[in-house]
């Protein structure tokens, strides 16, 4: 998470969340194309969950900055129900027949990406922070 921090401070929010969702997205096509490769699926996994885990830390270190304080505790609130949420349902979809869970995984990076890109840019402020 620290060096989520250090990320944030010095590429923003939009970026440093697009860089991560990025990194997700290409680590999933490329699970999709070396099938069960035992030398390249740990490596592969790893990125996935890399950009997940950076994705999701990124959600609590930008909110103080993004969100208003008045509303900070309640969008928190928020993140944290829609990750259970996706905790809860992945395992079911885990389960489906073989394209079916990765596509799913490929169909929701690229809406977080595309929604991430409504970020605003807060590059001055996080500068300043340096």
């Amino acid at each position: 998470m620290s060096a989520g921090g250090v990320l944030y401070a010095k590429y923003g929010a939009k970026l440093n969340m697009q860089m991560a969702l990025a990194c997700s997205i290409g680590a999933t096509i490329v699970f999709n194309l070396i099938g069960d490769s035992p030398g390249l699926l740990p490596v592969v996994i790893f990125m996935m969950r890399l950009g997940m885990a950076q994705a999701y830390n990124l959600c609590f270190i930008s909110c103080m900055e993004l969100i208003p304080s008045q509303f900070s505790g309640t969008v928190l609130g928020y993140i944290s129900v829609v990750a259970r949420l996706c905790q809860v349902f992945s395992s079911p979809v885990a389960e489906m027949p073989s394209p079916v869970p990765m596509m799913t995984q490929l169909l929701l990076l690229i809406l977080a990406f595309a929604f991430s890109s409504t970020l605003r840019d807060n590059r001055q402020s996080a500068k300043s922070l340096l």
